[in-house]
Formats: C-alpha cells, sequence, structure tokens
C-alpha cells in the first residue's frame, strides 16, 4: 500500500477508516482507498504518492504561506539529491518558478540556506537564491526562487572561466574563526586551520571505522601526520562553498547566471576548496583547469605550496566522500572513492 497518514476529513469521516489520506506530490488531496484498492489522484493526475514526511509538509500549503494569492501551475520532483528532497514549482499570481527543499532530517539546514544565500548576496555580486520562506525545525524547509539556466558543461571555456571567478568571490566573504556552519553557527570553532583539520580528520576516521579497511585507514592517519605540517598555516577563515562542481554552477545564454547547494559551506582555507573543485570539475583535463584558475586569480590567490598540499586535500576530501556515500548505502560511490584514497596513500 502507498505510504500515508491518516487525515481525518468532516464530510467523509464515515470512510475515514477505510481511506488513506495525504497531500499528493502537489500538495492536494489524493487518497488510497482500502476497500477497492484503488489509488485516486488528484486534478494535475498524479499517480506517484510521496511518503509520509513529505505529505507531512504540505507543498501547496507551504507556497500558499508565501504567495497566499498564488496558484500551482506545475510541479515535479527533481529527481537529484539523496538526503533532502526538493521541488521544481511553477506558479502563478505572481508568475514565479520556484524551488522547495525539504529537509528530513537535518532542520538546520534550511537556517543555513538563508543564512549563507544572504551572505553572498550581501558580500558580492554572485548570484545566488532569494529565500522567500523557511522552517528550521522539524518537519523543515527553504522555499527558494529558480535560477535560470542549465549546468555548467566541461568544455564551454567562458563560463568555466567565469565560474573560477565566481569561487574566488566567494573566498573573499571572512570569518572570524575556522570550522563547520551549522544554521547560522560556525560549530565546533577554532582558531587555527591545522586544529580544524585534525579535528575533522579525525571525526571521519572514527565514524568509517567498521566501514571500511582497518589498514586503509590506518595507512590514511600515517600519511596524513606525515603531511599535516603543510596544515600549519597562517590564513584567515573564508566561506568555502565545498560542493561548487558542474552540478551546483548554472549557466543562461553562455554566462554563468547562479551558483545553488550550500549545503556543505563551512569556514576554512580556500585551497581546500579549489583542490576539490578541480577534482571533481575537471578529472586531470589540464587545459580546462588552467582557464577556470586563470578565472579564480582574476580575484583570488594561491600560495606557492598549493600543489603540495593539494594531495592531502584530496584524502580529506575522498574519506569524507567515502563516509558520506557509505551513509547513503551508495556503495559504487563509495568503491570509486575507497579507490582515491589508495591511490593517495600508496
Amino acid at each position: 500500500m502507498h505510504e500515508r497518514y491518516v487525515l481525518r476529513v468532516p464530510n467523509l469521516t464515515k470512510h475515514a477508516r477505510s481511506i488513506s489520506w495525504g497531500p499528493c506530490e502537489h500538495g492536494l488531496p489524493s487518497y488510497y482507498a482500502k476497500r477497492t484498492k484503488r489509488f485516486h489522484r488528484c486534478f494535475f493526475g498524479c499517480d506517484r504518492p510521496i511518503g509520509t514526511y513529505q505529505a507531512k509538509m504540505n507543498v501547496g500549503g507551504i507556497v500558499k504561506r508565501a504567495f497566499p494569492e498564488s496558484r500551482i501551475v506545475s510541479i515535479y520532483r527533481i529527481p537529484k539529491g539523496s538526503v533532502n528532497h526538493t521541488y521544481d514549482i511553477t506558479i502563478s499570481k505572481p508568475d514565479k518558478q520556484l524551488i522547495l527543499r525539504l529537509f528530513p532530517q537535518d532542520g538546520w539546514k534550511a537556517e543555513k540556506d538563508r543564512f549563507i544565500y544572504n551572505l553572498i548576496a550581501k558580500k558580492t555580486d554572485v548570484k545566488v537564491p532569494e529565500v522567500y520562506a523557511l522552517r528550521a525545525s522539524r518537519p523543515a524547509y527553504s522555499l527558494l526562487s529558480k535560477i535560470p539556466g542549465s549546468e555548467l558543461g566541461h568544455s564551454a571555456s567562458k563560463p568555466i572561466k567565469e565560474a573560477g571567478a565566481i569561487l574566488a568571490k566567494i573566498h573573499s566573504i571572512k570569518f572570524p574563526k575556522f570550522g563547520w556552519i551549522i544554521g547560522s553557527t560556525i560549530k565546533p570553532s577554532f582558531g587555527s586551520w591545522l586544529e580544524f583539520s585534525i579535528y575533522d580528520f579525525n571525526h571521519k576516521i572514527r565514524n568509517l571505522r567498521m566501514k571500511v579497511s582497518k589498514k586503509l585507514l590506518q595507512e590514511a592517519q600515517m600519511y596524513f601526520k606525515e603531511h599535516q605540517s603543510l596544515l600549519d598555516i597562517r590564513t584567515k577563515p573564508c566561506l568555502i562553498h565545498k560542493d561548487f562542481h558542474n552540478s551546483h554552477i548554472l549557466v543562461d545564454h553562455g554566462r554563468v547566471s547562479g551558483v545553488i547547494d550550500v549545503e556543505w559551506a563551512m569556514s576554512g582555507h580556500n585551497e581546500l576548496d579549489l583542490a576539490k573543485s578541480l577534482w571533481w570539475m575537471f578529472s586531470g583535463n589540464s587545459r580546462m583547469e588552467a582557464i577556470f584558475m586563470s578565472g579564480y586569480l582574476q580575484h583570488g590567490r594561491v600560495s606557492a605550496d598549493f600543489q603540495e598540499r593539494r594531495k592531502l586535500y584530496e584524502l580529506m576530501i575522498a574519506l569524507s566522500s567515502c563516509l558520506f556515500s557509505y551513509e547513503q548505502r551508495n556503495f559504487k560511490w563509495l568503491s570509486h572513492n575507497l579507490k582515491k584514497v589508495r591511490s593517495i596513500v600508496t
């Protein structure tokens, strides 16, 4: 049977025990009749009801709270995203395209959306979504404006160079401490990059125990200890996106139209962000990498030790990806990242 929650309706009270109710993907009434074993669709023809969490959210109700006179024209769930649920919504009165992000596990991510996007909009000219509404307590969500465009291509020189410049502008935003950003707070916070890096690395190792090879983790720890002096640097903490790659860089008419998805953003060292972007975006394509870096260096800088430090950062990124892929039961992605770890430490 479809996963629903029971909602008693006044004029259908006598059927309440035989009908399982809940909003469909459009936030509209739909139900599964137990007696006839039929699913009754909403007027959009929705035959793919969403789960209990999304039903409680009531997508239509969220939009109405932000835009009381609006009417939903279309809505569909964006398939990407293994933790949160994202919907593309078109409304009229006013005519707008919206993105709704639902956070089943971590309500603070909604507050973080607002904090990071508002910070980037205030401090730079980088285009990011506008936050129309949010709820940080569970069930949590953020309702955002939709930035036009499609994902950045892998061989489009002009927008790739522009993307490099945009990342440097994001890095121009400074913080007083290093650390993860939870909601609108740096927590836990550290006075030095080395201190935070050791804490973060050990956190990943702890959480990967009993999940991956003990020998590989020991080799990773040994490599980190041998190279951790590269992290003992004097640098001011800055905003790093930490997931800045093609899927989160939108292009419209040959220009970068905006940057999205700041869920992993933190206060850190800009070169960690660069290391991940260069690895994930170009995979050894030195020509595209050079174009991206030429854009970055228009507004930012890297140290003389970046190339030496880069391999250590790739190890830290790969371990983080191992942990995430294991938690999501994505064993193909886990295997890919374990190979990366092995290639660095052996």
